[in-house]
């Protein structure tokens, strides 16, 4: 299973320590089908990406830091006006990230998720 969560994912990467917390302490509630702790399962997952649409190079970071580098995918938001006029432009405008890592936000982490390559 593949899942790509819009908008830099939303809470997810805000919630994931909450999560973190609840597998800790209600085990008979989050434990009964999985004893990965969230925080193994989420971050790095190349199965589990998100968007870069954030439209803020500090979120994108954040993004960056939650998901790793192999899990971050260039979105357009098309058909709605909220998208980058310029796709991309965040990712290649935003400090701090290396050519490689962009090169990979921008194409190679889409080609690898959708099986293109």
């Amino acid at each position: 299973l593949k899942i790509c969560f819009a908008h830099g994912g939303g809470a997810l990467p805000y919630l994931q320590g909450r999560v973190q917390q609840a597998f800790k302490y209600y085990p008979s509630d989050m434990q009964t089908k999985t004893q990965i702790e969230p925080e193994t399962f989420l971050r790095n997952n190349p199965n589990i990406t998100a968007d870069t649409i954030l439209h803020n190079s500090d979120a994108l970071k954040f993004a960056l830091n939650f998901y790793g580098k192999e899990s971050l995918l260039l979105g357009s938001d098309y058909p709605f006006l909220l998208g980058e006029h310029c796709p991309g432009e965040l990712i290649t405008n935003t400090a701090d990230i290396e050519p490689e890592v962009k090169r990979k936000l921008l194409a190679g982490n889409a080609l690898r998720f959708f099986d293109c390559c």
